[in-house]
């Protein structure tokens, strides 16, 4: 019987194309295929034997998340990720993931040999009986696979300081949701993806999953690579031949500033047809200089998809035509939540579109003071619904009622 989860599309990609290259992991000779993967997840299921539960995934950006996650989800379980600690900031690091570990009631870990053990002794000074055991994620039990869960993952999206809260990401949304995304592209443009985005963030997550979803080959750089070279992001985009890649503004606005002549000669772009853009403001003068840079490289400036969306609403909109919009707006008026033409240039402020909803979902303006519809013209707040919207918050009845 086939599943209908994300690692029942896995299998069905393993099926279709088993040495098909599913992930390629830059420093890493080789690719990991489908075939490979589900096989890896079945059997960390058979060591792991977590149906129903929610299961802390500490990795790095690497093969082992993939593992973890897909291996979560095979034991019908529901995986949260969390970063491990990096070097030198153990203790706050600590202190979050045990904030995760008590608000997601988490009582197993998957995460590598090699941090395991100080991350458990890490969580049992603080957390005592409750620190969640640890299942090595290169563990190696019987090939088992339970029932798969709803709900795909818990994201807490905040927990630095104070309660962090868990977003419900359930199979069903992401699924739908990509595929929706991928339906609005023209065909090919998802056939290729390179992502540097974090990879406990929905954005990060996302982009990884398109691969067993599109299906699609996805090229994997760590996120410190291009904290280190900006332009590194690019050279992965040249060198693979991407054809989609995801980033927020100001990664744009870092590779245009940076960028010398020698390296946009160096690059070709040329493949690269969907250029996604979100999580922060968009701004139209860093969409300016990127392509008006990077344009000897072969980037076009209608493959930009600048979208809209965030962690309980997965992709909202998005472009699904060829470039955005531009809508040119008074600012002065938006102060006075209206929106009007500018009285003159320095009055002007420039927005660009986010699209259209994608799929089935429901995007209304809402005055919120009197929970009315915004008038044409108005500024009001933006009310999503739909098979992406999430249910809800983990263990928050009272704020789950609000969503």
């Amino acid at each position: 019987m086939s599943r209908s989860d994300l690692y029942g599309r896995l299998v069905s990609l393993a099926e279709r194309a088993p040495e098909g290259p599913l992930y390629r992991f830059l420093g890493q000779r080789r690719a990991l295929t489908a075939a490979g993967l589900a096989h890896r997840a079945a059997t960390l299921s058979g060591a792991l034997d977590a149906a129903g539960e929610a299961v802390l995934v500490c990795t790095g950006p690497e093969e082992a998340q993939a593992v973890g996650l897909f291996g979560t989800w095979a034991a019908g379980a529901v995986a949260v990720p969390v970063y491990p600690p990096p070097p030198g900031d153990e203790g706050a690091a600590l202190d979050t993931i045990a904030r995760v570990a008590r608000a997601s009631g988490a009582r197993r870990l998957v995460a590598p040999q090699a941090i395991g053990a100080s991350l458990v002794a890490g969580l049992g000074a603080r957390l005592g009986a409750l620190a969640p055991t640890l299942v090595p994620v290169e563990a190696e039990g019987p090939p088992r696979v339970a029932a798969p869960a709803e709900d795909a993952l818990l994201l807490y999206t905040s927990g630095s300081t104070g309660d962090p809260k868990g977003v419900v990401v359930r199979h069903a949304a992401l699924i739908g949701n990509i595929g929706d995304l991928v339906a609005s592209a023209s065909p090919g443009d998802t056939a290729r993806i390179g992502t540097w985005l974090p990879h406990a963030h929905i954005a990060g997550l996302y982009t990884r999953l398109m691969g067993v979803v599109a299906p699609a080959e996805v090229v994997v750089m760590p996120p410190a690579a291009f904290s280190r070279q900006p332009l590194s992001w690019l050279r992965m985009l040249s060198e693979h031949r991407c054809t989609f890649s995801a980033a927020p503004d100001f990664a744009y606005a870092l590779c245009a500033a940076v960028a010398t002549d020698a390296d946009v000669a160096g690059l070709d772009l040329s493949a690269w047809r969907m250029a996604v853009s979100g999580g922060e403001k968009i701004r139209p003068a860093t969409v300016d200089r990127f392509f008006a840079r990077f344009a000897p490289a072969g980037v076009r400036l209608e493959i930009l998809r600048p979208y809209y969306g965030m962690t309980e609403t997965l992709c909202t909109s998005i472009p699904q035509g060829r470039g955005p919009a531009r809508l040119v707006v008074s600012r002065d008026a938006l102060r006075f939540r209206r929106v009007r033409p500018p009285k003159d240039a320095t009055d002007a402020v420039t927005f660009l579109s986010n699209g259209r909803p994608l799929g089935d979902t429901r995007v209304i303006a809402v005055q919120p003071e009197g929970r009315f519809l915004c008038q044409a013209g108005h500024v009001g707040e933006l009310w999503t619904a739909g098979p992406a919207t999430t249910p809800g918050y983990h263990r928050e009845p009272a704020l789950s009622a609000r969503v």
